[in-house]
Formats: structure tokens, C-alpha cells, sequence
């Protein structure tokens, strides 16, 4: 990967900076991957971590190469493409900044990072940054120049033409307004943008005392010109060396996922049960089975991180299963394990099994309920399509539609989206009328992390595997064998020794009474003979 050349970059949009600095479509194309195109190393050389700065995908004054020129040269400097000319654009901020994480942790495998960028750039930045914390990785700046937290009306027509689909019909961001930030936010404005909106609306976002507004001299275009653009490179130079080291340890330091559920510690009593929920579920969601499982040792669940809308949820598989193993080697550090997981929380207790695997710890029981099977695949998936795909989950739980279309989503903004929700969800007996409507923020936030994470074990799993699927009711008796059968061939390749249990209920109610009978008894039936051999 060659560096960029001393010449400044001037262009229209983020595919000609591209050519300009890339080399011919040869020479980008046949002999690097996506990840790779999209990092362009402006200086490779110092001792310091490394500062990535995003490009703005719509073209601007913003260029990486003229700022780089004036830091400190300790600082290695990195360019970081949205996309690159040959390669479709990612439909959603989500997913244009996922492809940059993964190009920023295959130039950089660990942190601290260091991100910034200007404008619309400077909202992916922050997306950056948030998956970043989502994968336990530390973080150790974000800078955002003159960057709104919403599109322009010019931004909102690029990004459209572009193929993003992040707004409403209503033009409003339902993106970032829910998203809490556990680290210092530095916000670079002009003068000029001080005047209209000192805060560029972060402070919905960002407590007070975590925003750091930096007010530079010149005029939102002009910052990035000489004399202006110096006096921002020694202010960015300077709250890096202030900074360094700021962010050791873990990314939230103060969150601890373990909930006895049911039993207790006893030497009459087997090895515990650690339950993870799927995307979006909490742990309340294995109370009937920890009642139906009493006697049979101390059944735990796992609480998804983020569900309080304060912490930033995992947004990796492996992220999420190392802290759990953690948790519970903490708590257990000795003897055998029985895992459990639901849906998303399948690959998650997977993944736990192949550590603890890895670490010589027993795994006694590991039990995957109705999840999909892992293929490393990344799905992209709009705001909206999330909403959608979450009031699915809901209408599996009930016995009715919530009566909610995307032409009423495309008409509201995300607290609004969380009003209709939360009154629909009120009607069909799923909360209470004196709940308050924020307390969906953090479910959608996880769920969303969750849905969108890419999982694909790196080896196989040697022990016993008990998978347990239930008959989809959209599908006819023969469509739901045939699917089952297609989904435990592709378990195997990861799991060969495993062997399928079929439960009654749906996706959702099958951890609840009636269906739980079924799987409990199954399950005490296996302790029995574990105990006994």
C-alpha cells in the first residue's frame, strides 16, 4: 500500500480523491480486498497510535492529506474511504462505517483509536467509534469538524442519490438520537456555525460534561485554508498528546451482565446454566425455564449490554462472548459449564463454548434454540427495516398485528417511532400504560447491534450440541422439515456432534409455558444422566 504523494487533493467527489491517490483500477483492484482499498496511508511512519480520518463521501474542502501536512509528525495518518469507485456504496451509516471498522482493525488490530472526520464524515466517524467501544476495543479520540447530528438538505439529496436510505420522508435522522457515548466527544465548530447552532444538536446525544467544543477561527469552508487550517492541526496535535492513554481498560468498565435467574449454589446440585438472550431480549425471558429446571443447579442469565440505552451494546459475537466467559470464570472458576442461548444469543453461546474450549474449560450442555446458522454474512439493514423487523419479534409474542405500517414509520422521527410503538405495545398487553416510551431506546439499540453483527465460528466445536427448532407458522409442515433439515446440515459444519430436538411454539413463545415443558424436561432427562455417568 502506497502512500499518498505531497500534493494537496482537490476534487468534486470521494471516487475521483480515490483515483487520484489509489493508482490505476488495476492496481487497486486485482491485488487488494474492499478492506484494504478503503485505507490510504497518507504517512505510515511515527511512534504514536495512529489518527484516521474520514473522508466526506460528497466531496468538500475537507481533505486528509492538506491536515496530515500540518500534525505532528509522531502521528501516523490515515486516510479512510466510505466506499471506493468500483464497489457499490453500503445502503446505511451503519454499514458504510462497519466496512471502515473492519479496514481500520486491518491496519490497526488493537486500539486506542483515533478517529475524526468533517461534516457527513464526521457522522460516520462517530459511528466508527461507537462499534469500535461495541467491540470492547478502546477509543481513544473522536473529532468531529463542523459536523451536524443530522444531513443538510443538500447532504440528505447526495446521500439519496447515493444509495444510502438513512432518513424518513420526513427528513429526519432516526439514527443517532438514542445513542449515548461513553467518551469525550470533540466537537471543532466555526465561528460561523457557532452562531446558528452552537452545539450542532450533540448535546441530544452527548452529556454536557463530555462535550468538548472547540471554536476555530474562519468560516465552516474556510478552516480547512491556510492560516486556519494550521491552528486546527496544533489543536488536534495537542489534544492527542493530551489525551494518550486515557482509555485503558475496558470500554465499559462498570457493567456486569451476571442475573441468578433461579437455584442456587449447592454441592448437592449440578454444574450452573449461563443463558443468553437474543437481540433485543432480556434475561426475564428464561424465568419460566429456571423454574422448570429447579432443582437441577443455579441457572444465570446473561444481560445484553445496552439495554438500559446507557451502555453501547456488543456489536461483535466475539466481543460479547469474551466478556461473558470472563464474567463467569470470575465468578466460577473451576468445574464444569452448561450454556444455553436463544436465537441471536445462539451464536453468542456458541462462540463462548469454542473459547472455554480453547481454555480446556468443561462444557457440559450447550443448547442452541431456534437460531440461524452462522455464515459470516453482513446485513445491511435500514433503519426503518430494523423497526420493521423488530414489531416482528413483538407480533410473535401476542396474538394480534400492532397495526403498524412503514408508511406511519416513514412519517416519524425516532422518538416518535418509540410513542406509536410503546402505545401500540400498551394496547396488546406488553407494557404498561405508566411505562415510559424511552424505555425502548436501549431493546432497539441492542437489537439493531445484534441483528447486524457478522459471526462465523474460526473452528469446529468437538463436544455434544443440542439444537432445538420450532415450525415456522409461515411455512407448511413439509417447508418447515426441509428447512430444518437445511439448517442442521449447516450447523454440523461447525458442530458435528449434534443432534436436533423439535418444540412446539414459535420463535418467541417456545421459551415460555406451554412450550418450555418440552425442552425442560429434555433437559433435566440430560442432567440426570451426566450426574449418573
Amino acid at each position: 500500500m502506497k502512500e499518498v504523494s505531497s500534493r494537496t487533493i482537490e476534487s468534486e467527489t470521494i471516487v475521483q480523491n480515490e483515483r487520484l491517490i489509489c493508482g490505476s483500477d488495476e492496481e487497486r483492484f486485482l491485488h487488494q480486498g474492499l478492506e484494504t482499498r478503503l485505507i490510504i496511508p497518507i504517512r505510515s511512519a511515527g511512534v504514536e497510535p495512529p489518527l484516521f480520518l474520514v473522508y466526506q463521501p460528497f466531496g468538500g474542502p475537507f481533505s486528509p492529506e492538506a491536515l496530515a501536512e500540518h500534525l505532528d509528525r509522531k502521528i501516523p495518518v490515515y486516510a479512510v474511504l466510505p466506499w471506493t469507485g468500483n464497489d457499490p456504496p453500503s445502503r446505511t451509516i451503519e454499514g458504510t462505517a462497519a466496512r471502515m471498522v473492519r479496514a481500520i482493525r486491518n491496519t490497526q488490530s488493537k486500539g486506542p483509536y483515533r478517529i475524526a472526520g468533517w461534516s457527513f464524515g464526521g457522522l460516520i466517524a462517530f459511528e466508527i467509534a461507537l462499534q469500535l467501544i461495541g467491540e470492547d476495543a478502546q477509543v481513544e479520540f473522536v473529532g468531529l469538524f463542523d459536523t451536524e447530528n443530522d444531513l443538510s438538505p443538500e447532504e440528505k439529496q447526495l446521500a439519496s442519490r447515493s444509495g444510502l436510505r438513512e432518513n424518513n420522508s420526513a427528513g429526519q435522522h432516526t439514527v443517532y438520537g438514542t445513542r449515548s457515548f461513553p467518551r469525550t466527544l470533540h466537537l471543532f465548530r466555526s465561528k460561523e456555525a457557532a452562531e446558528t447552532n452552537p452545539c450542532h444538536g450533540w448535546t441530544d446525544v452527548v452529556p454536557k460534561e463530555k462535550l468538548m467544543v472547540i471554536e476555530l477561527e474562519g468560516e465552516r469552508h474556510s478552516i480547512f485554508e491556510v492560516p486556519h487550517i494550521t491552528a486546527l492541526a496544533d489543536t488536534v496535535s495537542d489534544l492527542l498528546n493530551e489525551h494518550k492513554g486515557e482509555c485503558d481498560g475496558p470500554a465499559e468498565p462498570s457493567y456486569n451482565p451476571l442475573v441468578l435467574l433461579g437455584g442456587s449454589k449447592s454441592k448437592y446440585s449440578g454444574p450452573p446454566m449461563f443463558c443468553v438472550p437474543g437481540a433485543g431480549n432480556n434475561v426475564t425471558c428464561y424465568f419460566e425455564l429456571a423454574i422448570s429446571l429447579d432443582g437441577s443447579g443455579p441457572v444465570y442469565g446473561l444481560q445484553p449490554r445496552g439495554l438500559d440505552g446507557c451502555f453501547v451494546p456488543h456489536y461483535s459475537v466475539a466481543a460479547a462472548a469474551k466478556h461473558y466467559c470472563d464474567v463467569i470464570n470470575a465468578a466460577y472458576p473451576q468445574g464444569p459449564l452448561r450454556l444455553l442461548g436463544h436465537s441471536h444469543g445462539g451464536w453468542i453461546v456458541s462462540e463462548m463454548a469454542l473459547l472455554l474450549q480453547r481454555s480446556g474449560r468443561a462444557v457440559e450442555s450447550l443448547t442452541i434454540v431456534d437460531s440461524n446458522v452462522p455464515d459470516g454474512a453482513h446485513r445491511e439493514i435500514s433503519t426503518i427495516g430494523m423497526i420493521e423487523k423488530f414489531i416482528e419479534i413483538l407480533e410473535s409474542q401476542t396474538t394480534h398485528s400492532l397495526g403498524i405500517r412503514r408508511c406511519d414509520l416513514n412519517a416519524l422521527n425516532g422518538s416518535e417511532i418509540r410513542e406509536l410503538l410503546h402505545q401500540r405495545m400498551v394496547d396488546a398487553g406488553l407494557l404498561t400504560q405508566q411505562t415510559d416510551p424511552e424505555i425502548l431506546a436501549g431493546p432497539i439499540w441492542v437489537f439493531s447491534a445484534s441483528m447486524r453483527a457478522q459471526y462465523s465460528p474460526e473452528e469446529t466445536y468437538k463436544g455434544s450440541v443440542q439444537l432445538v427448532f420450532v415450525d415456522d407458522p409461515k411455512l407448511d409442515e413439509q417447508a418447515n422439515r426441509d428447512s430444518q433439515r437445511k439448517k442442521l446440515r449447516g450447523w454440523k459444519r461447525w458442530m458435528p456432534h449434534t443432534s436436533l430436538l423439535l418444540c412446539s411454539g414459535n420463535h418467541m413463545t417456545v421459551l415460555r409455558r406451554p412450550h418450555i415443558a418440552r425442552l425442560a424436561d429434555w433437559m433435566k432427562k440430560e442432567f440426570r444422566k451426566e450426574r449418573t455417568s
